[in-house]
């Protein structure tokens, strides 16, 4: 499927392009961002590009941490299965009930935990999921696969089925300009639904 210029990881997380204040050079080392105390637990980028970590406390003044590493922006969808690894990793600590061996299931689970009645907005199929899995409950408009008419399904390299909530419900990807980059999950128990197993 083709999303032209645009990167997956645009379309799955909240999306901000930030210019560092002493130029494009002067990118910090860790973000702070403003957070609610449901944000926690969160995943969250590190300082190193593809490594991730839980982290369970706000700061004093309620932001939420993460690191700004490096990076190719032409390469960013890469770290979107390592991203997934540490957050199906919190869900199996924190005995989250986002894990199904359903599709149609893990469907209506976000479906259910949005809370404004919107579906799941796009669900990234691993690329060797044969297409009968998703139970003929596809069609197919301007060339793109949707999932119950209104979730787009979409191939990528990642170890197991995810559905995805709207982006600004799931985490936040800040983009420097240069070459940086910072990366939060703050909502994996509802935001997010994992598919473990190749069943309907």
């Amino acid at each position: 499927m083709n999303f032209g210029v645009m990167m997956l990881l645009h379309q799955l997380l909240d999306h901000d392009l930030h210019r560092a204040s002493k130029g494009v050079d002067a990118s910090p080392l860790m973000l702070e961002t403003p957070a609610r105390d449901n944000f926690i637990p969160a995943v969250v980028s590190s300082s190193h590009a593809g490594r991730f970590i839980i982290s369970r406390h706000l700061t004093k003044e309620k932001r939420i941490r993460s690191g700004v590493f490096t990076y190719d922006p032409d390469r960013i969808d890469d770290l979107i299965n390592p991203l997934l690894k540490v957050a199906y990793d919190l869900s199996v600590q924190d005995k989250f009930s986002n894990r199904f061996r359903s599709v149609s299931n893990a469907f209506d689970h976000i479906k259910k935990t949005a809370g404004t009645g919107a579906h799941p907005h796009i669900l990234l199929m691993p690329l060797d999921w044969p297409d009968e899995l998703l139970n003929g409950e596809t069609s197919i408009r301007s060339g793109t696969v949707f999932y119950r008419d209104f979730c787009r399904v979409v191939r990528a390299k990642v170890d197991f089925a995810t559905f995805f909530s709207r982006p600004d419900y799931v985490g936040m990807y800040t983009q420097f300009l240069g070459g940086n980059a910072s990366i939060f999950l703050h909502n994996v128990k509802q935001g997010i639904a994992f598919i473990n197993s190749a069943k309907i």
